[in-house]
């Protein structure tokens, strides 16, 4: 009897050992194992990707071209939020207080607010952003105000100091409409604005 249990301890600690036949695979980098068989759990991580979000804060000057043939160059800055939705697509919006002075020392202010969609095309640390604003701008010239429809086109170029931060330039076009109920009135204006910009992405 002492013998039959002896032997079946015996063949509870050796059985085990014998039942691993197969070497266990090891991980290496790229999502492969050493066997070659793809490691599923393996996560790849991107610069920007789907969910990705990122705060920008912009500078600018103001250039303006017809009809303000009597503004001077002037200045605004835009303090936006941008979500990643794909890879490249960008969604967000931004608002913006600019100004420009005019000959005759009077001030023109615009405040665009501005629904954003763009896509970034991106190699090693260099991005490009080509994105299209969308909204409703306040316009104030000495006692006469409107709110009307604002259009902005925009391009800009960064460089991605770390994951965190990118520092780059801009430049685009207002592009800014007034439509009253009598047609000769009607104009467009157009300011180009460019300047420095700077992300912070999270």
């Amino acid at each position: 009897m002492k013998r039959l249990l002896t032997i079946s301890l015996m063949l509870l600690f050796i059985l085990p050992v014998f039942s691993q036949t197969g070497e266990i695979p090891e991980t290496i980098p790229g999502g492969e194992t050493a066997g070659g068989s793809e490691n599923q759990s393996d996560t790849v991580y991107k610069t920007n990707q789907a969910g990705d979000q990122f705060i920008i804060l912009k500078l600018n000057l103001g250039i303006p071209y017809r009809p303000f043939k009597n503004l001077k160059l002037g200045g605004s800055g835009t303090l936006g939020y941008q979500r990643f939705i794909t890879d490249g697509l960008i969604l967000g919006g931004d608002i913006s207080f600019a100004y420009s002075q005019t000959v005759g020392k009077n001030v023109f202010y615009f405040v665009p607010i501005l629904f954003r969609a763009g896509w970034q095309f991106s190699t090693a640390k260099f991005e490009i952003p080509l994105s299209l604003g969308i909204g409703g701008a306040f316009e104030n010239y000495m006692d006469r105000s409107y709110f009307g429809f604002a259009l902005h086109p925009n391009a800009a170029f960064f460089f991605r100091y770390n994951r965190s931060w990118s520092f780059g330039a801009h430049t685009g076009l207002y592009i800014l409409p007034q439509w009253y109920k009598n047609p000769k009135y009607n104009y467009t204006g157009i300011i180009h604005d460019m300047g420095l910009t700077v992300r912070y992405h999270f």
